[in-house]
C-alpha cells in the first residue's frame, strides 16, 4: 500500500501571469498561493527538511514529488525558474528519502491547464516540439527517480472553467485528447513505470472513459468533501471541486476493474482523507486499492508548514484506520 503525500518543488501550475487581481483569486474559494504564478522557485529548505523528517517519523512509505519548474533539467534547463534545484540536488534528496524508507514517485502534470511549468512549451500543446519535450522530460525524470514504480502524468481539469483566469486557454477534446493521453502514457511505459493519472475526466466522458482507458493506467479520483452519501444511481455528471457526487467515480472505477489510488486533500475540509479511507475500506475492492494520496496544494513555504505537517499526521492516522487499528 502506498501512503503518499503530494508535494511540489515547482508550483507554477494554475496561472500564466502574476498580475491576477486578489478578488479574482478569492472568488475561486481556494488559498491564494494555490493559484499564484511566480517568476521564481518556491522551495524553502527548512520546510522541505521538516516535511521529510515528519514523513519518516510517521513511518510513511512514500512521497509523490512534482519537480515541475523547480528543477533545472539537463534535457531542458530553459524550463527552470530561478532558484530551481540542480538535478544533482534532487538525486541526493531522493537517495536520502530511500535511506529513510520513503519511496519517491514522480509527477509531471501534462494537463493543458496545469502545464504552465513547461514555460513556452505549454503554448505548443500537441505539436511535434511538444511531444519531443514531453518525451525528454519523462525519460529524464524517470531516470532521476531511479526507475519508479509509478509516474503521475496529471491530465486533470482540462476545461474552460478551470482556465478562465489564464491568458491562453488550451483544451484538447475528442480524439486529440485520447491521442495525447496514450502518447504520454506510452512514454511512461517505455521507462518501465506504470502511468498514473487524475480521473476527473471520467466525470465528463462517462462510459467512453472506461471503454477506452488503458487497463494498466492507475486512476486517482479526487474528492475533497466529507459527504459520501447521496444518489448513487448512474455515473456522476459534470461536477466541480465541491460537488457532492464526485465520490461516485470511486465506485465506477471499482466496478470497471481499475486499480486506483483515492486522493484527498486539506483543501476544503479537515479530515477529508480520513473520511475517504473509511469510505474506501467499506465500499471498494481492497485488492484494487493500491494506496492513498494526500494533497495540500500549497508550496513548500514556512507559512504553510503547519498544513503540510497536518497532512502527514492525517496520513498516519488514515493508515491505522485502513489497517484496522483505529476507526
Amino acid at each position: 500500500m502506498l501512503w503518499s503525500n503530494l508535494i511540489h518543488l515547482g508550483y507554477n501550475l494554475n496561472l500564466d501571469r502574476e498580475d491576477v487581481h486578489e478578488d479574482a483569486l478569492a472568488a475561486r474559494n481556494a488559498p491564494a498561493d494555490y493559484f499564484r504564478w511566480k517568476p521564481h522557485t518556491r522551495i524553502d529548505d527548512g520546510v522541505w527538511n521538516a516535511v521529510v523528517d515528519a514523513t519518516a517519523a510517521a513511518g510513511l512509505n512514500s512521497l509523490t514529488i512534482a519537480p515541475a519548474d523547480g528543477v533545472a533539467y539537463e534535457s531542458h534547463p530553459e524550463i527552470a525558474t530561478p532558484g530551481a534545484w540542480p538535478v544533482s540536488r534532487l538525486r541526493e534528496e531522493l537517495a536520502r528519502l530511500r535511506e529513510l524508507g520513503i519511496e519517491p514517485q514522480p509527477k509531471l502534470n501534462f494537463g493543458a491547464g496545469h502545464d504552465i511549468w513547461m514555460g513556452e512549451y505549454s503554448r505548443m500543446v500537441s505539436s511535434r516540439t511538444y511531444y519531443e519535450v514531453v518525451g525528454d522530460l519523462i525519460e529524464e525524470v524517470a531516470d532521476i527517480f531511479g526507475k519508479p514504480e509509478f509516474f503521475h502524468i496529471g491530465m486533470d481539469e482540462e476545461t474552460y472553467e478551470h482556465q478562465e483566469l489564464l491568458d491562453l486557454v488550451v483544451i484538447r477534446q475528442g480524439e486529440l485528447w485520447w491521442h495525447d493521453l496514450e502518447l504520454i502514457a506510452d512514454k511512461v511505459r517505455a521507462t518501465g513505470a506504470r502511468p498514473w493519472m487524475w480521473a476527473d475526466a471520467a466525470w465528463r466522458k462517462a462510459g467512453e472513459y472506461f471503454d477506452r482507458m488503458g487497463a494498466d493506467v492507475v486512476q486517482s479520483n479526487w474528492y475533497y468533501n466529507n459527504v459520501f452519501t447521496g444518489d448513487e444511481t448512474g455515473r456522476p455528471k459534470i461536477v466541480d471541486h465541491a460537488d457532492n457526487s464526485a465520490y461516485l467515480t470511486y465506485l465506477d472505477l471499482d466496478d470497471q476493474g481499475f486499480d486506483q489510488i483515492p486522493t484527498a486533500s486539506t483543501f476544503f475540509e479537515s479530515e477529508n482523507l480520513l473520511a475517504t479511507v473509511r469510505f474506501a475500506k467499506e465500499r471498494l475492492n481492497h485488492d484494487r486499492v493500491l494506496g492513498f494520496l494526500h494533497s495540500t496544494w500549497l508550496p513548500l513555504l514556512p507559512a504553510h508548514l503547519d498544513v503540510h505537517l497536518t497532512a502527514i499526521a492525517e496520513l498516519a492516522q488514515a493508515r491505522e484506520i485502513w489497517e484496522g487499528s483505529a476507526k
